[in-house]
């Protein structure tokens, strides 16, 4: 290999190697690449871990043929945002996910809502849908977004829930501008998942935050008051594998009694109930510009 110059840092002055546990700086003609070299192997031989093509600019990290600007053969960790067109970009910085083997112990409105399938329906009253249900995170900015998925049960109507984030267990701790609703359809036999996505903002950047997530079940009348009441409303189901109790009858007749083919079977698999946090940069503007693509507007 035609090596025109190099520059070696060695670390053995005898008879080894003279790229012995050493390292180095070469410009190799013959390929037109600028390579930096260690002994990684603590054998004598020199290892490429970086290449720049002279020809392109292109650099490679582990990689000794790069075909773009930057070619990295191996993982990244940022412990800070990436950016596009100078501007920062939502990204995934936390994730929660909760998996049950029986469906039907996991609904909203029965007892506490975590694992009780029994007990008295409290309506208009915030719970953790499991306990375990919340979300820790190191935000890059002062302002994240959750997005929630969950797969509501939505036979009967009037269902609707309120959505919110807390910073401990106890529902005094939910954060008022973070309450969202959301409303399902009326009276429909399909289940289906569902998204709602709640956002919060007030941030210390790259500090750790842990925020606990509640929901209630409300009735929404006519007139868009709140009811007193919306009978075994909103139930919220996760998990699968195992067979499905009959929680009242409800649970049995709407998965084994209605024969409509878009219906799951007893031993369907829902998925789970699951909570990610995005990251939202400051940088985002409140005007159109052609120049920053990426914009929240009114946050």
């Amino acid at each position: 290999m035609p090596i025109s110059s190099e520059i070696i840092f060695t670390d053995s002055l005898g008879n080894a190697s003279q790229y012995y546990q050493g390292a180095g700086i070469r410009f190799n003609s013959y390929d037109n690449k600028l390579q930096f070299i260690t002994d990684q192997g603590n054998d004598g031989t020199a290892e490429i871990q970086m290449s720049i093509n002279r020809s392109d600019g292109f650099i490679g990290i582990k990689d000794t043929s790069p075909n773009f600007e930057l070619d990295v053969n191996g993982e990244i960790n940022a412990m800070k945002q990436y950016h596009y067109y100078a501007s920062g970009i939502p990204m995934i910085i936390g994730i929660t996910s909760i998996h049950s083997e029986l469906v039907s112990y996991h609904r909203l409105g029965y007892g506490n809502g975590a694992g009780n399938g029994g007990g008295t329906i409290t309506e208009n009253t915030f719970y953790q849908p499991h306990t375990d249900f919340k979300v820790v995170f190191r935000p890059f900015s002062s302002k994240v977004y959750i997005d929630i998925k969950f797969v509501m049960d939505r036979y009967f109507s009037g269902r609707n829930l309120v959505w919110a984030l807390g910073t401990s267990s106890s529902a005094s701790s939910i954060i008022g501008r973070t309450l969202t609703f959301h409303r399902s359809a009326d009276s429909e036999w399909t289940s289906r998942q569902e998204v709602v996505r709640i956002h919060d903002q007030g941030f210390t950047p790259y500090t750790s935050y842990i925020r606990y997530i509640f929901v209630k079940s409300i009735v929404v009348n006519s007139d868009n008051t709140i009811g007193s009441t919306g009978g075994n409303t909103s139930w919220i189901l996760w998990g699968g594998w195992g067979s499905h109790s009959d929680g009242g009858g409800q649970t049995t007749g709407h998965y084994q009694g209605d024969s409509t083919p878009n219906l799951p079977t007893d031993n369907d698999n829902f998925g789970p109930l699951e909570a990610v946090v995005y990251g939202i940069p400051d940088s985002f503007t409140t005007s159109a510009s052609t120049s920053n693509p990426l914009q929240y507007i009114g946050y």
